[in-house]
């Protein structure tokens, strides 16, 4: 890993011994940007700071590839993954859809002490904001729900977004808008946080008056403005990929070499030619792999090939190397 040419001042302190916001260059070329974003909500860091940094740095080695990784991202503020989508488009874009909101709940009302006692004594309540459409709807007004500009500095190259199970609402919000507009390469396996909406906004904690448990839960349905077909379901990603127990216990991260290795291949392209290509079908030996659910078998590349080409092959990275010889 490569660090960043600056001190990163603006990604505040850590939790845990290690730092919610990181950014590094992969490589020794600086070519592989690399930006962690464990929540995008950290009180000590300066999200708009952080992110002028790291795209400076970006814009300063002139590279070609950046990876962000939002696993185990629960989410955070939306002005905070709005700011980095800024970054990652070139064109005027719309962040959300109307923000619906419940409009008549009041989180006082149900509360105690204090906040009870100034709910009765005020008649404070939580629809400041709250605005009614030509329908009789409430919404929210937001920022996002109207057309925002690119930063001037936005990313032009190709962009990688390692999501799992553990990604949910703001970065699952982040996740969809992206896979929208066909923007990035999503690897890993499912965001946990839906990929048509998501409940935000206000949220309080309301204690049940029988039972006296405490729930906390949204007011505002979030929706990113780009919609899939599957409803209930997260942001699917391209390349599925889980890391496995074994992988963890060795600090192997099989999502993030995968993506490397998908870089040097396109980075280091083979064009084989004058080579005899036979036609295969391969339907039986598919459904073979299905039925132990393993992936279908889509091609074979013949034992002349993988010889003529000194192949190697690494199955525990998943990776096979062809040189640039002639056959």
């Amino acid at each position: 890993m490569i660090p960043a040419k600056k001190e990163l001042k603006y990604r505040g302190k850590k939790v845990n011994g290690e730092y919610q916001l990181d950014f590094k260059f992969l490589d020794s070329t600086k070519d592989v940007a690399y930006l962690k974003i464990n929540s995008f909500s950290i009180p000590t860091a300066n999200f708009p700071q952080f992110y002028k940094q790291c795209f400076d740095s970006i814009h300063l080695a002139n590279a070609k590839n950046l990876v962000i990784d939002i696993r185990n991202n629960p989410g955070g503020t939306l002005n905070a993954s709005l700011a980095l989508f800024s970054y990652l488009t070139d064109k005027e874009f719309v962040y959300l859809a109307k923000p619906v909101n419940n409009g008549g709940f009041n989180a006082a009302k149900y509360s105690t002490g204090v906040k009870k006692a100034i709910y009765y004594l005020t008649a404070f309540n939580d629809n400041s904001r709250i605005y009614e459409d030509e329908e009789g709807n409430s919404f929210s007004f937001m920022k996002g729900y109207t057309p925002q500009k690119p930063h001037k500095n936005n990313f032009k190259g190709k962009v990688y977004v390692l999501i799992n199970e553990f990604s949910f609402s703001a970065s699952s919000l982040l996740s969809a808008n992206l896979k929208g507009i066909n923007r990035a390469t999503f690897v890993g396996t499912e965001t946990g946080g839906g990929a048509n909406q998501c409940t935000a906004g206000g949220i309080p904690v309301v204690q049940l008056k029988n039972t006296k448990i405490s729930l906390r839960f949204g007011l505002n349905r979030m929706a990113p403005i780009y919609q899939q077909d599957v409803y209930g379901r997260g942001v699917f990603p391209d390349v599925e990929i889980a890391s496995t127990l074994e992988d963890r216990i060795k600090n192997y991260d099989r999502e993030l070499q995968w993506v490397v290795a998908d870089i040097k291949t396109k980075d280091n392209k083979l064009i084989l030619k004058n080579f005899e290509a036979a036609v295969l079908d391969l339907s039986t030996i598919s459904t073979a792999y299905e039925t132990l659910n393993l992936p279908p078998v889509i091609g074979v590349l013949g034992g002349d090939i993988l010889y003529g080409h000194k192949a190697v092959i690494s199955y525990e990275k998943l990776q096979l190397k062809l040189l640039p010889i002639t056959l």
